[in-house]
């Protein structure tokens, strides 16, 4: 019967059919061969055990490589050196990559094969990448930063440490327009950090910062000076820290449209002393925002008893003690707070809505405040 529907019908069913029941569906006809194959392998994740097995797939079949558009690999420092070369020619035979995701388990850039750092640079160059993420690698030279800012949409360093450089940065000529518009900086220390931002520095003198237009970063440390060189074109700013961050400390971020601010605590009895300072410099910092995230990850909800919340002399934020707010904040539609707590601690949703609810007077009955809480998830 599915045989008889035309071949369009017959792609979006299959759309919707796990890897497993693609493969049985690859076997029934010709007319299912085709477009089980290209769902089949849009996406492969493979290991250092499935290099050489992937390669011999991709290197003897004419179509199959055309139909990768996301790859993830998983290398080993132990493990990777025997099949750099081969994995290098995987990367060759891709034409039409969008999404590269490359972990390591203590590996060191400068331990790979020439021809695999070869291979990696001219990934970027040969093919349109939306996205790259590098996770746990060490001593990624700048120049790899300089080309995937030069010409991935989407780049996400995930406990990376780069090796900075004092050389030139070799860059495309000055009439090449840079593809980076979404950063995530997330490094495993303040070192890590720091030799992340030096990098990008580095690269944004070169103007290869300038079309960021998203970006997430953690830590205190080094965080104002990335954001600082990204501050004319940034309209999404997501900020993960401790209680110990002062929105005050950045610069005015003039066509900033959307602020994230997760808060991780150790244990939650009233909002943090340095809220009030970020949110009373709303109005010279971030002008035009539209929409703000407030949200606070902790470990530990004490005994009700033990909350400030109801006896918090502080009182209301400054700017939404009054209607005044919307001459400030002229642009504001949307105001979220949300509370994630850890599973086991005394549910305390009800005590966090009415906290906050008189933190925000000025925003009762208004539409744009959303308060909400829910157990702990991993934090992403």
């Amino acid at each position: 019967m599915l045989l008889k529907l035309p071949q369009e019908l017959i792609d979006l069913i299959l759309v919707h059919l796990p890897k497993k029941s693609l493969r049985a569906c690859a076997l029934v006809a010709s007319s299912l061969l085709v477009p089980s194959q290209r769902l089949i392998f849009r996406s492969l994740a493979l290991n250092n055990k499935h290099i050489p097995k992937a390669h011999s797939l991709l290197s003897t079949t004419s179509h199959i490589p055309a139909y990768v558009r996301t790859l993830q690999v998983a290398l080993h420092a132990s493990l990777h050196s025997a099949h750099d070369d081969v994995f290098a020619s995987i990367l060759a035979l891709l034409p039409n990559l969008k999404a590269f995701f490359l972990s390591g388990c203590d590996v060191e850039w400068n331990q790979m094969s020439l021809s695999l750092q070869t291979a990696l640079h001219n990934l970027l160059a040969s093919t349109e990448i939306d996205s790259l993420k590098l996770t746990n690698m060490r001593n990624v030279p700048t120049s790899f930063i300089a080309s995937a800012l030069a010409f991935v949409r989407r780049l996400h360093l995930f406990k990376i440490h780069v090796l900075e450089s004092s050389e030139e940065l070799h860059t495309p000529s000055h009439s090449f327009t840079p593809r980076a518009q979404h950063l995530i900086l997330r490094p495993t220390n303040s070192a890590s950090l720091q030799s992340m931002v030096n990098s990008m520095l580095q690269c944004g003198t070169r103007g290869l910062l300038k079309k960021v237009q998203r970006l997430t970063v953690q830590s205190r440390i080094q965080m104002p000076r990335m954001i600082s060189a990204t501050s004319s074109s940034l309209r999404y700013l997501r900020i993960l820290c401790g209680a110990d961050f002062a929105l005050d400390e950045l610069p005015s971020l003039p066509v900033l449209k959307v602020l994230e601010l997760t808060m991780t605590l150790d244990h939650l009895t009233c909002l943090p002393l340095t809220i009030y300072g970020a949110v009373a410099a709303f109005p010279a910092t971030i002008p035009a925002i539209e929409v703000v995230h407030l949200r606070f990850w902790t470990t530990l909800v004490p005994n009700p008893e033990d909350m400030q919340w109801k006896r918090d002399p502080r009182g209301p934020l400054p700017v939404f003690d009054d209607a005044a707010y919307q001459e400030k904040l002229p642009c504001l539609r949307r105001v979220y707070c949300h509370l994630w707590w850890s599973p086991g601690s005394q549910d305390p949703q009800a005590e966090f809505r009415a906290y906050i609810d008189e933190k925000f007077p000025a925003l009762r009955d208004t539409g744009v405040l959303a308060i909400s809480a829910e157990p702990t998830p991993e934090l992403q």
